[in-house]
C-alpha cells in the first residue's frame, strides 16, 4: 500500500544553483528557460574547449556547416576537433551553449537532430593526400563559406566516424489529421496488444513508465515486450498510434522527452518516484490528484472517500488492493455459476458487488448529475417526480444496511435514470442518464454472470 501526498502535477523539483550560466536545472522549468533565451534566436554563442563560435540555427538544421569560428565553417564533429576534444567523438556533449550540451537542446526541441555523417571527399582536382602527425590517412573536404566559396579542411579518418544511430525515414502514405494526435492520451497498440499513451507522462522517453493498460503501467520498451509473438521489436517503428509509428510522432513534434537536464517527477530516479510511477497520478473516480492511496494490484489510485468502502489510514496493513481488484479475484468463484435476471435480483445483498457497480457509475458521471440531491439544485423538481433518488443517497443507505436484497438496491439505481428521463425527456441530460443506464445494466449482468 502506499499513499502519495498533493502529487505531481508535472512540476518540477529543482536543485538551487547560483547563476543561469552554471545551473544544471533551476526554477521553474530548463525547457522553460532554455525556451526563453533560444526560441527566437537565429543564431547561438557555443564553445569547445578553449574556442568559441556561433552556431546558426538554419545551417545546422540542414545538416550543412553551422559553426563560424576565427573565420572559418564547421560541422559540429570538426569544431569538436577544432576545440582539442577529438577524443569525445560526442559533439553533442562537447559543445556547450551556456554550459548546457548540444544534446539538452536537442531533446528539448530547441534544435533538430540531423545528420552530420563524415565521408571521405575527393575534390575534383585532388585524391586523398599523406597522413597527419599520428599516422592516419587524411582527406580533403569542400565546406562552404558565408560567401558560397569552397574552401578545403583537411580532416583525420580517425575522427570521421561520428557514432549516430540513423533512423529509417518512414514513408509518410497515409494521410491522417493532424487534430487526432492533440488530445492529452493517445491510443497505442503492438500487435495485439493495445494500450493508451499519457503525453504528460512521457519524460525521459523510452524509460518513462507512459503507456497503460488495464493491468499495468509501462515503459515504450516494455510495452513492447508483451507482444510475445515480436522477438526483436523497437519501441519507435512497432509502437502504432492511428496507423504511424511512435518515430513519426516524434519527428512531428507530437511528441516531446523532457529536458535531459529535468528533474520533474516523471524524469527523476529517485526510489519514491519511481514508485509513484506504478500508479495513475489522478484519482480513478473524480480524476483529479492530492493524497491519493495506491492499489498495489493494479494501476489505479483513489482519494480515500472516493473508493467504496472509504480507506481510513489506519485500517490499512501494508498491502492494499482496491474493490476492483478484489471484486476480480472473487469472480473467479462467480463465473462458475449462471444465474436468471430474477434469481440475481432475488438473493441476498453483497456488498462488494454493489459497491463495485456505485463505483462504476460515479466514475461515469463525471459532470456529478446524478451525485446529488436533484430537489436542492433543480427548481420544481419535486412537482415532476414524487420519489427522487440519486447516488449519494443510494450509498449512504448501502452503507447502512438498509438493503437486505440485491433487487432492492437494483431497484433505487434504476430509479435514478427512469427519474431522468422522466423529467429530461429527450434533452442531453436525458441521453447522459440513458447512457449510465447501460453501463448499469451491462455490469450488473456481468458481475454476476446472467445469461
Amino acid at each position: 500500500m502506499m499513499t502519495r501526498s498533493c502529487r505531481k502535477n508535472g512540476q518540477l523539483r529543482l536543485s538551487p544553483v547560483h547563476n543561469f550560466k552554471r545551473e544544471t536545472a533551476s526554477s521553474p522549468s530548463v525547457n522553460k528557460r532554455l525556451g526563453e533565451h533560444i526560441r527566437d534566436l537565429q543564431d547561438l554563442l557555443v564553445s569547445c574547449g578553449d574556442k568559441g563560435g556561433i552556431l546558426y540555427k538554419e545551417k545546422f538544421n540542414n545538416s550543412k556547416p553551422c559553426i563560424l569560428s576565427e573565420g572559418q565553417w564547421f560541422t559540429p564533429s570538426e569544431f569538436e576537433k577544432f576545440g582539442g576534444k577529438e577524443k569525445n567523438k560526442k559533439w553533442k556533449t562537447s559543445i556547450l551553449y551556456r554550459q548546457f550540451p548540444l544534446q539538452t537542446l536537442i531533446e528539448g526541441g530547441f534544435l533538430s537532430s540531423p545528420s552530420f555523417k563524415q565521408k571521405k571527399i575527393q575534390d575534383e582536382e585532388s585524391s586523398p593526400v599523406g597522413r597527419d602527425s599520428l599516422g592516419q590517412p587524411q582527406c580533403k573536404r569542400a565546406l562552404f563559406t558565408s560567401s558560397g566559396s569552397t574552401r578545403q579542411v583537411t580532416i583525420s579518418e580517425s575522427s570521421a566516424g561520428e557514432e549516430e544511430e540513423e533512423e529509417e525515414e518512414e514513408k509518410d502514405t497515409r494521410p491522417v489529421h493532424p487534430s487526432v494526435f492533440q488530445t492529452p492520451t493517445l491510443p497505442v497498440s503492438c500487435g495485439s496488444v493495445n494500450g493508451v499513451l499519457y503525453k504528460r507522462r512521457f519524460a525521459s522517453g523510452s524509460r518513462s513508465k507512459s503507456i497503460r493498460t488495464e493491468e499495468c503501467w509501462f515503459t515504450p520498451e516494455e510495452f513492447v515486450k508483451q507482444e510475445l509473438t515480436m522477438t526483436d521489436g523497437h519501441w519507435k517503428k512497432d509502437i502504432q498510434c492511428h496507423g504511424k509509428t511512435l518515430n513519426y510522432l516524434l519527428k512531428k513534434k507530437i511528441l516531446m522527452a523532457h529536458c535531459r537536464l529535468c528533474s520533474c517527477n516523471h524524469c527523476s530516479t529517485t526510489e519514491q518516484d519511481l514508485l509513484d510511477e506504478k500508479n495513475d497520478d489522478e484519482c480513478f473516480i473524480c480524476n483529479t490528484e492530492c493524497d491519493l492511496l495506491c492499489c498495489d494490484e493494479c494501476p489505479r489510485a483513489f482519494h480515500h472517500q472516493c473508493h467504496l468502502p472509504a480507506v481510513q489510514d489506519d485500517s490499512l496493513g501494508e498491502k492494499w488492493s482496491c474493490t476492483f481488484c478484489v471484486l476480480k479475484i472473487n469472480q473467479r468463484w462467480w463465473q462458475s455459476r449462471h444465474m436468471t435476471e430474477e434469481e440475481a435480483l432475488d438473493s441476498s445483498i453483497s456488498q462488494l458487488h454493489c459497491q463495485y457497480l456505485l463505483l462504476c457509475m460515479y466514475k461515469e458521471d463525471i459532470e456529478h448529475v446524478f451525485t446529488e440531491d436533484p430537489t436542492k439544485r433543480i427548481s420544481g423538481y419535486s412537482r415532476v417526480i414524487a420519489d427522487p433518488m440519486w447516488l449519494d443517497r443510494v450509498k449512504t443507505k448501502l452503507q447502512n444496511r438498509k438493503y437486505r436484497k440485491l433487487g432492492q438496491f437494483v431497484s433505487d439505481v434504476r430509479l435514478i435514470f427512469h427519474n431522468c428521463h422522466m423529467f429530461n425527456k429527450g434533452n442531453k441530460f436525458d441521453k447522459l442518464g440513458s447512457r449510465l443506464s447501460e453501463v448499469f445494466e451491462r455490469e450488473f449482468k456481468s458481475i454476476f454472470n446472467i445469461q
